[in-house]
């Protein structure tokens, strides 16, 4: 009859429940952000390129708030012209193209504002044009949108 050490199997049992939070925890995208976050950062139905200052100098508030040592401005920002409901279904395969782990093109274009800086000076004054493209989008575990933008390139 073998004895078996109820210490070792318990030992077993949680380094095996530790890599698999760490495997998990490793295909989140790793900036924090919820899908109200992407929302407020990138969700109007309204925007137009003229409107670039005014909706850029929230987003830089709200990243001087959340960063202490940000006092500049943000280079760019994309902001998508259509609903949260589209923009979800980016994250689903048969509307999206899963690109990597959580990140996903969409299949269709979505039509788009991007704002990017003229002086990374304050006071912050940017550029708007008006786009129709695909849109890339990290999701979360319950393919709700969290970032935008394509994966970071490795290398």
């Amino acid at each position: 009859m073998k004895v078996v050490n109820k210490w070792t199997r318990q030992g077993e049992m949680h380094l095996s429940t530790l890599i698999l939070l760490l495997v998990l925890f490793a295909a989140l995208p790793t900036d924090g952000q919820n899908e109200a976050t992407f929302i407020r950062k990138h969700i109007k139905l309204d925007m137009t390129p003229a409107n670039c200052d005014k909706e850029m100098e929230e987003i830089n508030k709200e990243m001087e708030k959340k960063n202490k040592n940000f006092k500049g401005c943000k280079k760019m920002n994309t902001f998508i012209k259509d609903t949260i409901e589209n923009v979800r279904k980016v994250c689903t395969e048969g509307f999206g193209k899963n690109l990597e782990t959580n990140f996903f093109q969409s299949n269709q274009a979505f039509t788009k504002v991007e704002c990017v800086t003229t002086d990374t000076k304050k006071p912050c004054k940017y550029n708007g044009k008006e786009v129709k493209a695909p849109i890339h989008v990290a999701c979360d575990q319950n393919n709700r949108p969290v970032h935008y933008g394509p994966p970071k390139r490795k290398g």
